[in-house]
């Protein structure tokens, strides 16, 4: 699938986000301090990427911390999501550098499901290029739609916010 088809078919679900700036429950709630919410905050903010919390290489996160390969796995994807707007920087060769690596590492280690049934990152696998990658970003979806995770109201952030990079990377 090419990202056009991925934008006509995101468009299809017709999907109801809103105009939330931050995923749902990144502001505040009982995830409020977690990583990835602390680094969405920080993107919202001042459009800072965490690099101090980004590894160089491999993974963007140490899975030490966090208690199973499913929630370690959904907050690196999350992170991944974020990196990818750093394509609109002015880091944009740092970024595009590290969001390749962590890509292909994660399609080397990372089976799409070890994590819950949000697609984080969707775009991000669609834009890689591979036949791998756009099979993983085909996987992240169905496993949303196959778990009944459609009506969630952070899917549904997720994807429109995958079908507006999509299209801004297009643009």
């Amino acid at each position: 699938m090419t990202p056009n088809d991925w934008i006509r078919m995101l468009e299809a679900m017709a999907m109801r986000a809103g105009a939330q700036p931050l995923p749902p429950g990144m502001g505040d709630g009982p995830r409020r301090n977690d990583v990835d919410s602390i680094a969405w905050r920080r993107w919202h903010e001042a459009s800072e990427l965490p690099w101090d919390a980004i590894k160089p290489a491999g993974a963007l996160l140490e899975q030490g911390p966090f208690r199973t390969i499913e929630v370690w796995t959904e907050t690196e994807l999350a992170m991944l999501h974020l990196l990818e707007r750093g394509m609109d920087g002015p880091a944009r060769e740092q970024v595009a550098a590290r969001l390749a690596g962590c890509i292909e590492w994660h399609l080397e280690h990372t089976q799409p499901d070890n994590a819950t049934n949000r697609p984080w990152a969707l775009h991000a696998f669609a834009l890689h290029g591979s036949a791998e990658a756009a099979l993983y970003a085909q996987t992240l979806l169905h496993n949303a739609q196959a778990g009944g995770a459609m009506g969630d109201p952070l899917v549904q952030w997720i994807l429109a916010d995958a079908r507006a990079r999509l299209r801004a990377r297009l643009s």
